[in-house]
């Protein structure tokens, strides 16, 4: 049996996607859009236009290899320079804090009382 189901996220975000369905019954996909669990919009596609579809995709498939992947550069930053990273700091502990919460291990706790 083939996949007769596809959910594709909107690039946007936005709890937004695309749901692609087979219907055997009616010879159709059914591409709806979809707002969290809410259908907005669908539109049967018959068999014979889905070679459209594909021809479409692949050609954007085709396309999008050729072409470099351009990342816009982002500006560096020091966590501690937003808010955030500076709240963080604040209440981030201390290392001898944290060392002197830990509780000494079986080892440490037989050597300490064998050295008295």
């Amino acid at each position: 049996m083939t996949t007769q189901r596809v959910y594709l996220p909107d690039v946007r975000g936005n709890d937004k996607y695309l749901r692609a369905t087979w219907h055997p019954d009616t010879q159709a996909v059914v591409l709806s859009h979809w707002v969290d669990d809410v259908c907005v919009a669908s539109t049967p596609v018959g068999v014979a236009e889905l070679s459209t579809l594909i021809g479409l995709l692949v050609g954007a498939l085709q396309d999008s290899a050729t072409r470099p992947v351009v990342v816009p550069p982002v500006p560096p930053t020091s966590w501690t320079s937003t808010t955030l990273g500076r709240i963080r700091q604040r209440f981030q502990p201390k290392l001898a804090q944290v060392i002197a919460l830990r509780r000494p291990s079986r080892d440490q706790t037989d050597t300490v009382e064998h050295n008295r």
